[in-house]
């Protein structure tokens, strides 16, 4: 008897541990396929006056679908990607404004709209093809940012990998055969921290949006050039999606240049009036296109929000380099201005995606390993110990009561 009680605890510790690895397989099993990583740009989340707006999750793990989807489906647990140039808007306006449940939007970009690709060539139908785009794009982003969206809501870019899964799931989808947890499918994954708040902007009132007269209230000296004869309303002709490096007229910029530089000098100098000019072409002080080329490639990767700059920023160093050959004296100050927005990070991420197995697979799989270990752990106490052992295992154990007898 007491041979057998030394040994019993040995063997349960055994089976304890293969008890746990085929936990560990079973956990390990669903994502059996990592098919590509991609770089995502979450939607901005911000308050006015503590109301939510934008996106409000940045974590994902759902399974991907497409507009494809059958009617009536439950896509509260999908993520539905969505490429721009099949853009239903009317589908992501309803979702939206009736609040109805999604795992998450993730919306797909045209490569010719990445900032990161410097070396992409563009040709006349790009260019035309974004200048069909550019109204939808306008009406996407005024729903998006006015409205408190309860899910992760991100962009990405076109590439080849992303073009094969997406028409990996069209494809299911077409047939009936959406991916859950049941049928298998790509799974959406982000992994990213909870959104925190960032420092203030200088926004203060929603009816005064004209930078300087926010500067002005610290008596800083500032000045606001725009085409516009009012203040916008908020959030609007602020730049976009449809804005882009590629589709700039360097040639406009470089004339509106000229002119504020040659209204300014006239002014100083007290020229109005007179046929001079200061920044003639053929002069040593004719604006540079070059110049005005570098400047331009190095704002089209600068955000327009005032609170992801941060004092050391590319942008900020560069402006500060800039005045320091200009200027005696060149001093950076960081002024956190009390204001009614409230602003989020988290706003870039990987979006891993993974081909997953459908729960059929997954209980054969399961199946399948059970009795191979079942069939080991078997063989191992029959050989090491015996058949008795084996069979004590599954007795049941004699109560106190009879023990005492």
């Amino acid at each position: 008897m007491f041979p057998f009680k030394s040994r019993q605890p040995q063997m349960l510790d055994s089976m304890y541990s293969m008890i746990a690895l085929v936990f560990i397989l079973v956990a390990c099993v669903e994502l059996c396929d990592a098919a590509t990583v991609v770089d995502v740009y979450r939607l901005i989340q911000y308050d006015i006056s503590g109301v939510p707006f934008g996106s409000r999750l940045a974590t994902l793990n759902h399974h991907a679908g497409s507009l494809h989807f059958t009617p009536g489906a439950d896509l509260s647990r999908t993520v539905v990607i969505i490429p721009i140039r099949e853009l239903n808007i009317t589908f992501v306006k309803e979702y939206i404004t009736q609040r109805k449940p999604l795992g998450g939007l993730l919306f797909l970009l045209p490569q010719i709209f990445d900032f990161e690709d410097r070396g992409a060539t563009v040709s006349e139908d790009q260019v035309h093809e974004k200048g069909l785009m550019k109204t939808v794009l306008a009406e996407l982003e005024k729903l998006l940012i006015h409205a408190n969206i309860p899910y992760p809501v991100y962009f990405a870019f076109e590439n080849d990998d992303i073009d094969t899964v997406l028409s990996d799931i069209k494809r299911n989808d077409a047939t009936g055969q959406p991916a859950t947890a049941t049928t298998g499918g790509y799974k959406f994954v982000v992994s990213a921290p909870e959104p925190k708040r960032i420092a203030s902007p200088t926004i203060t009132n929603i009816q005064v949006a004209w930078e300087h007269e926010q500067f002005s209230r610290l008596r800083i000296t500032a000045a606001t050039l725009s085409e516009l004869s009012v203040a916008p309303d908020i959030l609007e002709s602020t730049g976009g999606l449809s804005d882009n490096r590629y589709f700039v007229n360097e040639t406009a910029i470089v004339r509106s240049i000229k002119l504020v530089a040659e209204s300014i000098a006239r002014h100083i100098y007290s020229h109005q009036g007179e046929n001079i000019k200061v920044f003639a072409d053929d002069s040593s002080l004719a604006v540079n296109p070059s110049y005005v080329k570098s400047w331009l490639d190095l704002l089209s990767q600068t955000p327009r929000v005032a609170p992801f700059l941060s004092k050391n920023d590319p942008f900020v160093m560069a402006l500060k380099k800039e005045l320091e050959d200009h200027a005696h004296e060149v001093n950076v100050q960081h002024e956190a201005l009390d204001g009614m927005f409230t602003f989020y990070d988290s706003t870039k991420a990987k979006l891993n995606i993974y081909q997953v197995a459908s729960v059929t697979f997954d209980l054969l799989l399961l199946l399948v390993l059970g009795s191979y270990l079942i069939v080991l752990f078997s063989f191992l106490v029959i050989t090491t110990r015996g058949l008795d052992d084996l069979i004590s295992l599954f007795r049941r154990p004699t109560s106190r009561k009879v023990k005492t007898a």
